[in-house]
């Protein structure tokens, strides 16, 4: 007897985090002045979060790409010039976010431990 793994398991609302997390970041380029810069990187890493959040609630392994997609947004942000000091914050504390879900979040080591040779 197999168990749904997204139903029972306790922190199954961690793989949606990614997903919104990037939905927000791609409003945010738009809600505040950004530099040309910031706002390609916001809005780019919001787009690819979104997809990547949205196909990891099928295929664990995909979680994979969040963390680095997260340090990218984190680095991006502190080397780029910014005209509003809120745009650091948010972009600062998204990638967190996605950092934190990411952490914890085992499902992709479990799957990927589990799948038959």
């Amino acid at each position: 007897m197999t168990t749904d793994y997204w139903v029972v398991h306790p922190r199954h609302w961690l793989r949606w985090v990614p997903a919104l997390c990037g939905a927000w970041l791609i409003a945010s380029a738009y809600l505040w002045p950004h530099a040309p810069p910031a706002m390609q990187s916001t809005w780019l890493v919001g787009v690819l979060l979104v997809s990547f959040g949205l196909v990891s609630a099928y295929e664990p392994w995909v979680d994979i790409v969040h963390a680095p997609l997260a340090l990218g947004l984190a680095v991006s942000t502190l080397l780029v010039e910014h005209v509003d000091a809120l745009t650091l914050a948010n972009n600062l504390l998204v990638a967190a976010a996605v950092l934190a879900a990411s952490a914890g979040d085992p499902r992709w080591r479990r799957e990927l431990s589990h799948r038959p040779a």
